[in-house]
């Protein structure tokens, strides 16, 4: 339920519940100060005051639960049924991953073809990519990259990084650009990858590319 028609529904019950606490105070102060009336009508009027006490009491609670509800962020009403994310398995080229723009990597294993990890645990793009990058000739890297590559130490200039371990600077794309270079990078290498990543609208896509048999 969205906030509007929540605050519209609250507003309308509230109203209502107002209004009958309004009637009932009215009535309380007539009956305390009449003056003249007989004994048959002070025990019916009472009557009718103690049964507008215990709906008091109901309405109470019920506007309680109402301002609970009211103050409550969606996300977290417990009368708020909510959709599973919905769950993609991919075995190809990865074609349906049109953005992880803001995605969250769950899981990612890749191996090369006799088995042997080249990257395993890492949440970051960047992370795996230069995992990849350490298991290749640099030469062999830049040739084959869309990145660009500096073979000096130029950390914190034009948002290039240096990776000791690369003996490369290496410039930052965003999320996109760097998961097509990942995946680049495993097809050329003819690599296995296991990767299941969680999109910015929840759903969870999973890949799972394996490598052809080593000759």
């Amino acid at each position: 339920m969205s906030t509007v028609t929540k605050t519209k529904i609250v507003d309308e019950q509230m109203n209502k519940q107002m209004f009958f606490l309004l009637m009932f105070a009215n009535s309380n102060h007539f009956i305390k100060n009449k003056k003249n009336f007989n004994e048959e009508e002070n025990k019916i009027k009472f009557e009718e005051i103690k049964q507008n006490t215990d709906e008091l009491k109901i309405i109470e609670k019920e506007l309680y639960v109402m301002c609970e509800n009211y103050n409550t962020p969606d996300d977290y009403a417990t009368n708020i049924e909510k959709t599973p994310p919905t769950e993609i398995y991919l075995t190809g080229d990865a074609a349906m991953f049109s953005s992880v723009t803001s995605s969250t990597i769950l899981e990612c294993n890749i191996k090369d073809v006799y088995g042997g990890t080249i990257s395993s645990g890492k949440t970051k793009y960047k992370q795996i990519l230069v995992d990849i990058f350490k298991k290749m000739d640099p030469t062999t890297i830049i040739n084959n990259s869309k990145f660009n590559f500096k073979p000096t130490n130029e950390s914190g200039r034009n948002n290039y990084t240096w990776y000791p371990c690369l003996k490369l600077s290496i410039q930052s794309k965003c999320a996109n650009e760097t998961f097509e270079e990942i995946r680049h990078f495993v097809k050329f290498n003819k690599y296995t990858i296991q990767i299941s990543i969680k999109l910015e609208s929840g759903d969870i896509v999973h890949l799972n590319k394996s490598s052809p048999a080593p000759y």
